[in-house]
């Protein structure tokens, strides 16, 4: 007795006497083979015990004559339901197993409604080269149409088994790469079979999952790790992600598994479309791939291709892999007290007239506080510049230059903080644009009239000693080793080096040098106030006391590409005061900032930038004239009209601020000594020296918004103004304590930073917080409310037991708390509590 007649089998046996066959929910249709009809009359279906039923609308034809005119023998009569049974058995799922490929790439053709054959078929072998998965793919007119196949012991079976871990694409090679080849072993990850496909026709080692973007836990990625483990080799996986968003979260999740290796891989993500320097594709397609770097870049040897590929994967910053907490032997913590929820930014310890500009910025554009506070920080620090300068001691001369960063994510309207305090600046930038375009007007016109004179003009006239005009600079967006050298040279006052998006400034430093290690260098003596020299085709710039402030955002993954394991050898990174308030998404308000705010502060930064620097005479001379009354000479002393450089008025410090700055620098020498973080070390270390700066900027802010109040206006008599005057150039306690508030914040920002993103950079030890609870706080901050446990493992892309795990962590030291879930729900809901320990 031969087994069950199946559907696929009348489908086919249909197809080759040349008729149609279309489907309608559960039942197919053509024209019935019994009595040759040409219309859609013969409706066929699976019965209840297995069968393939069939019922002829037009001659009412029986089963035998419509089995016979398919070719089927007699004997193929319905089955018992004994048979069908058995058949039961050879199921997964409940689905129908079917004996051959082809017979499942049929059904899933007509399931799907489409009448040819698929254009791709990608195969999933386990190790063994043993059929796992199997993937039909159609390009139609109206899209793709992808669909699975599942190899099972006795057949394939349409669709997927549900918990089932499937293999990787191209695992055969990609494990013997790892076993045979050299270490580290660079495994390119794509997103999608036919990405993948390309890769490996360039000749590198490529893998994927199936399913698409959003189901990379859904492949077997440990073998992966296994493997590395087992044969001693160092992983360095390479992800090429799509050009669009769920590229990026694939990219995102990808990086989460990684992370769970316990070989430890080097793990890149590669951005086709932020490496247009190496494949001279100044646009690259959104969704673009792979595929559509091959096809733009046609006429290109696939050799070269696959070295641009080699290339970017080289300069690509390796991705922080998110850290687990460490485990005593008894399987607990020792780190769990070490989490950092996020601390609102102290406005109110800024001088009245910024505190109440910051806070009415904020609600008004919708923006976290600590955005705008940190610009206006920097801001006051660029208009005091090199007027004033700290000492606390002999030889302990401290200038007012402050670095910001605002790390956020998309979506937290950093321009939005950042504009508004800048926003003066901006002004009297302007204004200096404008002087200087009349100036050198005028001195080109004076010029041209000097060069249009006859050489015995010029010999008779007085000779042209006009110098080329020079643009004042307060506010600068170029950050090019040559113009920093000029407008240093040009600007002994200082000015700010401000951009919405740090990257475009940390990306560009050393473009025009041959070494582009230098301008870490060049920066670095920028930090601290020191003279810089620079000579150019024959042409040397010298300044003195070059001072530059910056100020900027920046979203993480920039940061970490960015601020790199070199740049925190070199210090560069921990010069840095960094800002990450959780995202704030902004709702609409009819909330504005008040007209008497911004003028106060601008007034107040006009009030600064119009400090002036020390100016410095040369010596007197004396020279011998002849007197007419005699052979005797008159000896004349000539005083300089003009000085012939300027130097920063000195701030003194009083005897109980330095006390004060004393204990905190010996406060957090001892915290110090207790770091395990090389980088947290020398960013607590920089701290220390910012607390005398901020010190520095805020006491003359203060002493500044004193002078220009209604109780110091020039009309009041001296007699009636108030008593208790701020002494301008002595830093009083009053400032010192400000500072040293903080630099306590930004010591607590600094360590939650680290924690959540491991110090930015791979380089760095990994933070004794665990990253994951870590960033579970910080969500629940962001959502202000309570989330369940489904939410968060979605929102953050990560698996259920890992969300549930450092769940159980944060609710034992008593962080967050736990609720039963509503009726219908299964997951349960958590909050963070009304109070929190610092950790």
């Amino acid at each position: 007795m031969k087994q069950n007649l199946t559907i696929d089998e009348v489908i086919s046996r249909l197809e080759a006497k040349g008729y149609s066959v279309k489907k309608t929910g559960d039942v197919y249709r053509s024209a019935c083979p019994g009595h040759g009809g040409d219309g859609p009359n013969l409706a066929f279906t699976e019965g209840k015990n297995g069968q393939v039923v069939f019922k002829c609308h037009s001659k009412n034809c029986d089963y035998e004559s419509i089995a016979r005119a398919l070719g089927i023998e007699k004997e193929m009569k319905p089955t018992k339901t004994k048979e069908r049974a058995s058949r039961s058995e050879n199921t997964s799922n409940n689905k129908t197993v079917h004996a051959t490929l082809e017979q499942a790439s049929k059904a899933v053709s007509f399931g799907a409604g489409v009448d040819t054959r698929p254009n791709q078929v990608y195969k999933y072998n386990d190790e063994r080269g043993r059929e796992n998965l199997i993937v039909l793919r159609w390009d139609t007119e109206t899209g793709k149409i992808i669909r699975p196949v599942t190899k099972v012991e006795d057949g394939y079976i349409v669709g997927t088994i549900k918990d089932r871990l499937y293999s990787l694409y191209n695992l055969s090679e990609t494990c013997s790469k790892i076993i045979y080849g050299d270490s580290p072993c660079r495994i390119y990850v794509c997103e999608g079979e036919k990405a993948a496909q390309y890769g490996l026709a360039l000749g590198l080692t490529v893998t994927t999952s199936a399913f698409g973007s959003q189901s990379a836990t859904k492949s077997d990625w440990a073998i992966l790790d296994r493997l590395a483990v087992e044969h001693g080799k160092k992983l360095e996986i390479v992800v090429l992600p799509d050009n669009d968003t769920p590229g990026r979260e694939y990219a995102d999740s990808l990086v989460n598994i990684f992370s769970k290796f316990k070989s430890e891989p080097v793990v890149k993500v590669v951005a086709i479309a932020d490496n247009a320097h190496i494949t001279g594709l100044q646009k690259f397609p959104e969704h673009g791939d792979l595929f559509d770097l091959w096809e733009l870049l046609d006429g290109v040897s696939i050799h070269d291709i696959a070295a641009m590929i080699e290339k970017m994967a080289d300069e690509t910053v390796p991705e922080p892999l998110t850290a687990c907490a460490d485990e005593d032997d008894d399987g607990e913590s020792d780190n769990a007290d070490s989490i950092y929820p996020w601390h609102p930014f102290p406005v109110g310890l800024l001088p009245e007239t910024v505190s109440r500009f910051v806070t009415e910025v904020g609600a008004a554009n919708g923006c976290d506080p600590a955005g705008v506070s940190i610009a206006a920080l920097v801001a006051l620090a660029t208009a005091v510049g090199n007027s004033r300068r700290l000492r606390l001691k002999h030889g302990w001369i401290f200038p007012g230059i402050l670095w910001g960063m605002l790390i956020a994510r998309k979506g937290s309207i950093k321009s939005w903080a950042l504009a508004p305090a800048m926003e003066p600046l901006e002004q009297r930038q302007k204004e200096y644009h404008r002087r200087h375009k009349i100036e050198k007007a005028e001195y080109d016109r004076k010029r041209n009239e000097y060069m249009m004179l006859t050489p015995a003009q010029r010999r008779k006239a007085p000779p042209f000693d006009l110098k080329e005009p020079v643009l004042k600079r307060v506010l600068a967006k170029e950050a090019t080793e040559q113009k920093l050298f000029k407008d240093c040279a040009e600007n002994i006052r200082g000015f700010c080096l401000f951009s919405d998006e740090l990257t475009t400034l940390l990306c560009g430093m050393g473009q025009y040098s041959k070494d582009g290690g230098n301008a870490q260098s060049l920066y670095n003596s920028l930090y601290n106030g020191q003279g810089i020299e620079n000579e150019r085709l024959g042409e040397s710039r010298y300044a003195p006391l070059a001072f530059v402030t910056i100020i900027g955002g920046i979203q993480p993954g920039m940061a970490r590409r960015c601020l790199d394991a070199k740049s925190f050898e070199s210090g560069f990174a921990s010069r840095f005061l960094l800002v990450a308030p959780p995202i704030k998404v902004a709702k609409w308000t009819r909330q504005v900032v008040s007209e008497e705010a911004e003028s106060e502060y601008r007034r107040l930064i006009d009030a600064l930038l119009d400090l002036e620097m020390e100016p410095q005479y040369g010596s007197p001379t004396v020279v011998s004239e002849w007197s007419p009354d005699g052979d005797t000479s008159v000896s004349v002393t000539t005083v300089p009209e003009f000085p012939e450089d300027y130097r920063p008025v000195l701030v003194e410090v009083s005897p109980e601020a330095e006390a004060e700055y004393a204990a905190f620098y010996d406060r957090t020498g001892i915290e110090m000594e207790e770091l395990s973080d090389d980088n947290l070390r020398g960013a607590f270390e920089k701290i220390r020296t910012f607390v005398a700066r901020i010190a520095l900027v805020i006491h003359v802010t203060r002493a500044v918004e004193q002078r220009i109040s209604r109780d110091e206006d020039p009309s009041v008599a001296p007699w009636s103004r108030k008593d208790g005057r701020i002494n301008e150039l002595e830093c009083d306690l009053e400032s010192m304590k400000v500072a040293v508030e903080l630099g306590e914040w930004f010591k607590y920002e600094t360590r939650r930073v680290y924690a959540t993103w491991g110090g930015l950079t791979d380089e760095t030890p990994r933070p004794k917080a665990d990253g994951l609870q870590q960033r579970i706080v910080e969500l629940l901050e962001q959502k202000c409310g309570t989330l369940s446990l489904r939410d968060i493992q979605r929102k953050l892309t990560v698996d259920k037991a890992s969300v549930e795990d450092a769940a159980e962590g944060l609710l034992g030291i008593g962080l967050i708390e736990r609720f039963d879930p509503p009726k219908g729900s299964r997951s349960p809901l958590v909050r963070l509590k009304s109070t929190h320990s610092n950790g």
